[in-house]
């Protein structure tokens, strides 16, 4: 199987890809970021 790399860009926000994975923190930077939804906090309650 092979990997392809999608440019992929919101608003002025590139969002980079790691081994066809999408940056989750140029994803949540891109949605607005708001401290409160930040990826590090994806799993706490």
């Amino acid at each position: 199987m092979t990997q392809s790399n999608i440019a992929l860009q919101l608003g002025n926000i590139t969002i980079r890809q790691h081994n066809g994975l999408f940056s989750l923190n140029d994803l949540h930077k891109a949605a607005g970021g708001e401290e409160k939804h930040q990826p590090a906090f994806f799993i706490r309650r």
